[in-house]
C-alpha cells in the first residue's frame, strides 16, 4: 500500500513528499470527542518531511546567521490518502525544523491534526456577540412580539378554532413575506394560503426566515427608579419611549382576593408593559448552525441538534444591564489601503472592491471578506464611499476614467462617481465628489460597492492601485441585531463546549465525509455503529492487560453551574450554600482519591411566581433576572428590582401557558395582563393570548423545565433535580419532579459504566491494516472471542501497511444486540483468514453479508436474533 499527504494552497491541492522510511501512523482516542478544542481526537505522531520545493511553498523557512528558522504560525489544510482513496482530512502544522550539514539536508518536522481541531481552529477565539445573525435583526413591533409567541404551522397538528400559527406562504412568490393565520374551523394537514377556507389571513410583515431564532418571554428584569426620598424611598420610572411605569406584578384589579400594594402593576389597564420590557431569548439551535456556517463543517441530519426537544432550547437574550431591550442601529464604517485595481482584460468588470479594516460594525451586518453589507431590517439606508488612487494609461493620446457605483443583489443602484483625465491619473472620490447612495432596502438585501468602468471609453487602462478608501453605513432604521443580546465576554467555542458538555454529546467526523460530523448523546452513539469480529487480530504473542476502568477516575465528582447574583440564586447560594441543581456524586470507592468538577458556562434559572402571587398556588411563574436593593419602593410593599448582567442562562420554551391562580378564597381564576407598543394596548384576554377555547388568558414562558407540570419524558436541565420555588395549583408540591435531570438522562450511562467494579479495560495488540482503520468509528461494537467491546484509543497505527497496533478497549457491560442485528460467530470461520486488503474483518463482514443474503432468499424474511 502506498500513501499521499495531500495540503491545500486555497482551493488547489499539492502533494508533498514523504519519507517512505517514516509511515506516518494515525492515534484515535474516544476520550476528546466531547472536546473540539482538543488536539487528539485523529491526530498523528510527529514524523518528517523533506524541506523539498514542493514542501517549502507551505512551510517558509529561511537561514539567520547559519541557523535555520521558521514561522511557528503555517498551518495548512491537508488530507491523507491510502492507494489514492482518501483516508482522513484536519489540518497540518509545523513544529520543529532540523538542519543536517553533514548530509546537507533540511527536514520539517510535522504533526497532523484531525477534523475536530480543525474545526475548533476555524471557530476562533470570537465572542458569541461576533456570530454573523444579521438575518435575525427585527425592529420590535406589537406584530413581531406576538409573532415570536406563535408556532410556525406543522403539518402534523391538529388545529382547532383560533389557534394562530406563523407560516412563510410560497404562493406569494416571496419567501421572505411572513404570515400570521388563524384557523377559523378544525382541521389537520390544510396548509395556510390565500385560497384555504380553513384558515384567516390575520397580518402579513416582510421578514426573513420564521420567528423562531429569537422570542419574547415575560421575565422580571428589574426596573428603572428615581433617587431616594428623606426616607430612603424610591419611584419607579417608565423605561425609555413608554408614557408610564408598569411591572410585572399583580394587585386587586385583577380580582378579589389578591394584593393592592403594586400601583405600576401590569394587570392594570393604566400601566400596560410596554414592548421593550419583554424578555428576548435566542435559539440555542439557531447559534449553532451559525457557528457552523462559519467554518467549513456541518453536522449530519440524526444529530442532537435536529431533534423537536432541542429545537425548544433557548438562551437569554440580555446583553446589557438595563431592564429593557434597547434597539440598535446598522451603521458600519470599513476601510482599505494599497489595493490593487486589476488590468480590464484579466478579469471581469464591474469589479468589486472590498474594505477589509472593520471600524464600526454595529448590527454586524458588514463582512469584511467578502465586501458585502447585508440590509438588517428593511427601511431607508444612506451608504457613502470615498475611494483613492491612481489608474495608468495604455495610449498617451487618449483620456482615462473610472466610475464607482453601489450595486444591490449584483444590480446597479442609482447613479455613479465617475472621475477622469491624461493618465496616468489621481482620482479622489472624496469631500464632495464622493459617492452617496439613499435608497429603500429589504431585509436580507447584498450591498456593495463596485467599480463599474475603467479606461473608457477607450479601454485605455491596464489597471492601478486604491491608496486609500473606506465605505460606510451613515442612516439606517432603528433595529434589534441579535448579535446585541449575546455575551460579549463568552467564547464561542467555549460556549460550544459547554453545550456539549451540558448533554454529554460526541462530536465525531463521518467516515464518508470528514467534515461532516454527527453529534449525538453519549449515551446513544456508542455502540450504535457496525459490529467487527477482531477476534483473529488478536496477537497472543503479547501481553493482554486487564484492569478495572474506574482507576482512572477521581473519587468524586460535582456537577455544578456557575453562580449568580440574581434574587433566586443569591438566595439558594446563601441558604444552602450550593448552586441551584448541582449533584454531587460520590463514589463511595476507598481505592480513589481526589475530585473534580464538572461545569459549564451557564447558571441555573430557579424560575417562581410573579410579583404578588408569593405564597399562592398559579401557573402564572417566570425568571427572575434582578437583584434586591437596598431601597424600598413607595407603595409596593418591597425592595427595590435592580437589573443586572446574568451570566448566559439555558431554557425552554414554554409555549403559551394560562395564568390560572388560586386566589386566598380558594378559587381558580384567570389573570388579565396589559401590553403596548404605545399606539395600541392589548391584554390576555385577546387573540393570539386567549385560548382558543375562551378559557384561558395566557403568557409567554420560558423555564428550565420542558414542561410544567412535569411528567415522566421532561427533562430538567439542572444537574439534579431540587425542589421547584413555585406550587402549582391542583397539584402536590412535587410537581417539578418528575422526568429526569440532564446527569439522569445524559450522563448517569457514562458514569455508571465506568465506575462500575464490572467495568474492564483491555490493552492488547492486534493485527491492523489501513481499511480497517479507515473504516473504524467510535461507536463500532468490537467482537472479541466471547464478549463485546468498544474502542477507546488506537496508538500509532502505521498507514499503508500491515502491522501489530496497541489498542485500549472498553468492555461493553449489559450490552444487548438490536433485534435482527447480525452476530458474528467465531466458530463459524476458520482461524487461517488472509490478512490481505481490509483486513480480517472485511472477509469475515463479507462472508457473513453473503451468508445472510442466502439465508434470506431461502427463508424470505429475517429471522430475530434474540
Amino acid at each position: 500500500m502506498s500513501v499521499q499527504l495531500y495540503a491545500y494552497e486555497g482551493n488547489t491541492r499539492y502533494e508533498l513528499d514523504l519519507y517512505k522510511e517514516q509511515p506516518i501512523k494515525i492515534t484515535l482516542s474516544a476520550e476528546e470527542i466531547t472536546d473540539p478544542t482538543k488536539i487528539n481526537s485523529s491526530f498523528s505522531r510527529q514524523f518528517r518531511i523533506p524541506a523539498t520545493n514542493a514542501n517549502s511553498r507551505f512551510f517558509k523557512y529561511w537561514y539567520t546567521s547559519g541557523v535555520v528558522d521558521f514561522d511557528v504560525t503555517q498551518k495548512v489544510t491537508a488530507e491523507i490518502h491510502v492507494d489514492g482513496i482518501i483516508y482522513t482530512t484536519g489540518q497540518l502544522r509545523l513544529v520543529a525544523a532540523y538542519d543536517n550539514g553533514t548530509a546537507d539536508r533540511i527536514d520539517f518536522e510535522v504533526v497532523f491534526l484531525g477534523e475536530t481541531k480543525s474545526f475548533s481552529s476555524q471557530v476562533g477565539d470570537g465572542y458569541m456577540n461576533s456570530l454573523d445573525c444579521t438575518d435575525a435583526a427585527h425592529v420590535l413591533t406589537l406584530l413581531f412580539l406576538e409573532n415570536s409567541w406563535l408556532q410556525p404551522w406543522d403539518s402534523t397538528t391538529s388545529y382547532v378554532v383560533g389557534d394562530y400559527v406563523w407560516h412563510s406562504a410560497p404562493v406569494y412568490g416571496d419567501p421572505k413575506i411572513g404570515d400570521t393565520w388563524v384557523a377559523t374551523v378544525s382541521n389537520i394537514n390544510n396548509e395556510p394560503d390565500l385560497g384555504s377556507s380553513v384558515w384567516n389571513r390575520v397580518t402579513t410583515t416582510q421578514r426573513v426566515g420564521s420567528p423562531v431564532p429569537v422570542r419574547y418571554i415575560l421575565a422580571d428584569r428589574g426596573y428603572l427608579y428615581g433617587d431616594p426620598d428623606s426616607n430612603g424611598r424610591v419611584t419607579q420610572d417608565p423605561v425609555p419611549s413608554a408614557l408610564v411605569a408598569s411591572e410585572i406584578a399583580v394587585d386587586d384589579s385583577a380580582g378579589s382576593g389578591f394584593p393592592s400594594n403594586h400601583p405600576n402593576a401590569f394587570t392594570l389597564s393604566t400601566n400596560p408593559l410596554y414592548i421593550t420590557q419583554f424578555t428576548p431569548i435566542v435559539q440555542v439551535k439557531y447559534l449553532i448552525d451559525k457557528i457552523f456556517a462559519s467554518t467549513d463543517y456541518n453536522y449530519t441530519n440524526d444529530s442532537v441538534f435536529n431533534e423537536d426537544w432541542f429545537k425548544d432550547l433557548y438562551i437569554d437574550g440580555i446583553g446589557t444591564g438595563l431592564p429593557y431591550t434597547p434597539s440598535g442601529d446598522g451603521l458600519s464604517f470599513a476601510s482599505t489601503l494599497a489595493q490593487a485595481i486589476p488590468d480590464p482584460d484579466s478579469v471581469p468588470y464591474p469589479y468589486p472592491i472590498i474594505f477589509p479594516t472593520i471600524e464600526q460594525n454595529n448590527a454586524n451586518a458588514y463582512n469584511s471578506s467578502t465586501g458585502i453589507y447585508t440590509v438588517p431590517v428593511n427601511g431607508s439606508y444612506t451608504f457613502e464611499c470615498e475611494l483613492e488612487g491612481i489608474i495608468d494609461e495604455i495610449n498617451p493620446l487618449y483620456d482615462v476614467e473610472i466610475t464607482i457605483a453601489l450595486f444591490k443583489n449584483g444590480s446597479q443602484v442609482g447613479t455613479g462617481e465617475t472621475q477622469g483625465g491624461p493618465g496616468p491619473f489621481f482620482f479622489s472620490f472624496t469631500g464632495f465628489n464622493k459617492l452617496t447612495v439613499t435608497n429603500t432596502f429589504n431585509a436580507g438585501d447584498e450591498v456593495q460597492i463596485y467599480i463599474t468602468n475603467l479606461g473608457l471609453p477607450t479601454s485605455n487602462s491596464f489597471g492601478g492601485f486604491i491608496t486609500s478608501g473606506n465605505f460606510r453605513c451613515i442612516s439606517s432604521p432603528q433595529q434589534i441585531a441579535v448579535n446585541d443580546l449575546l455575551k460579549d465576554d463568552v467564547k464561542i467555542i467555549d460556549w460550544f463546549k459547554s453545550i456539549l458538555t451540558k448533554f454529554r454529546l460526541v462530536m465525531v467526523p463521518t467516515v464518508e465525509e470528514p467534515t461532516l460530523f454527527r453529534i449525538q448523546p453519549w449515551k446513544d452513539y456508542i455502540a450504535s455503529g457496525e459490529t467487527f469480529d477482531w477476534t483473529f487480530k488478536l496477537d497472543h504473542n503479547k501481553d493482554i492487560k486487564m484492569e478495572p476502568l474506574f482507576f482512572e477516575q477521581s473519587a468524586d465528582i460535582t456537577f455544578v453551574d456557575q453562580e449568580d447574583i440574581d434574587v433566586t440564586n443569591t438566595y439558594q447560594q446563601d441558604t444552602f450554600g450550593s448552586v441551584y441543581g448541582t449533584r454531587r456524586f460520590v463514589s463511595g470507592n476507598e481505592l480513589l482519591s481526589n475530585s473534580k468538577d464538572i461545569t459549564t458556562e451557564f447558571a441555573p434559572t430557579p424560575v417562581s411566581q410573579i410579583e404578588g402571587l408569593f405564597a399562592t398556588e398559579t401557573d402564572f411563574i417566570i425568571p427572575k433576572f434582578y437583584e434586591r436593593g437596598d431601597e424600598i419602593v413607595l407603595n409596593h410593599g418591597h425592595q427595590r428590582h435592580d437589573p443586572i448582567v446574568p451570566v448566559q442562562r439555558l431554557l425552554f420554551w414554554n409555549r403559551l401557558q394560562p395564568t390560572s391562580t388560586t386566589t386566598s378564597g380558594g378559587a381558580n381564576q384567570q389573570i388579565t395582563w396589559y401590553y403596548t407598543d404605545g399606539a395600541s394596548t392589548k391584554n390576555s384576554g385577546q387573540a393570539p393570548l386567549l385560548s382558543p377555547s375562551g378559557v384561558f388568558k395566557r403568557y409567554p414562558r420560558a423555564t428550565y423545565l420542558s414542561e410544567i407540570p412535569t411528567i415522566s419524558t421532561t427533562l430538567n436541565l439542572n444537574w439534579e433535580k431540587q425542589f421547584p420555588y413555585f406550587s402549582y395549583p391542583g397539584f402536590p408540591p412535587g410537581i417539578g419532579q418528575n422526568g429526569e435531570d440532564v446527569y439522569q438522562r445524559f450522563w448517569s450511562t457514562y458514569i455508571d459504566n465506568v465506575y462500575s467494579p464490572r467495568a474492564r479495560k483491555m490493552t492488547a495488540y492486534f493485527n491492523l491494516d489501513s481499511e480497517d482503520m479507515r473504516r473504524l468509528t467510535f461507536d463500532d461494537i468490537i467482537w472479541i472471542k466471547d464478549s463485546y467491546w468498544r474502542i477507546q484509543k488506537v496508538y500509532d497505527a502505521p498507514l499503508g501497511e500491515i502491522a501489530t497496533v496497541k489498542v485500549e478497549l472498553i468492555k461493553l457491560l449489559d450490552y444487548v444486540r438490536p433485534i435482527g442485528r447480525r452476530q458474528f460467530d467465531p466458530a463459524d470461520f476458520p482461524d487461517t483468514i488472509g490478512l490481505g486488503s481490509g483486513g480480517a474483518t472485511n472477509a469475515i463482514f463479507e462472508d457473513q453479508e453473503e451468508r445472510w443474503d442466502q439465508f434470506e432468499i431461502e427463508n424470505g424474511s429475517e429471522t430475530l436474533i434474540p
